[in-house]
């Protein structure tokens, strides 16, 4: 078994990065391969005041595996979240993600239109 993958962002205007994600696993055995993508855009310095902040958007869509515990279906996330530099060390990230759909397991069935907030630390040392 092995994966690939391939990752793209361009810079465009001096305040916006569009961004592309790609990869496949490949495997051995008759199960289809998962594969996923991901694309979005990321704003930095568009507040005065707040030039080290953050704001992002991004859409990911995936194949996951078929095997032992895993549906083999695809799932769809969409995604935004404002990172907040609080210093060199420390970024805080409130972040929204609506699953369109996501895949579920052998365990639990499939789920689609769910809302998530979270809020992720980022420490640096």
């Amino acid at each position: 078994d092995y994966s690939l993958g391939m990752s793209a962002d361009q810079e465009i205007g001096s305040k916006t990065i569009l961004f592309g994600r790609v990869s496949r696993a490949v495997r051995k055995g008759p199960n289809r391969d998962p594969h996923a993508w991901s694309a979005g855009m990321l704003f930095h310095d568009w507040l005065s005041q707040r030039r080290r902040d953050k704001l992002g958007i991004a859409y990911s869509h995936t194949l996951t595996p078929l095997g032992a515990g895993l549906s083999g279906e695809t799932e769809s996330v969409g995604e935004c979240f404002y990172s907040l530099f609080l210093s060199d060390h420390l970024t805080l990230s409130p972040i929204a993600q609506y699953l369109f759909h996501a895949a579920g397991s052998a365990s639990a069935s499939p789920q689609s239109n769910v809302f998530i907030l979270g809020l992720r630390t980022q420490i640096d040392f």
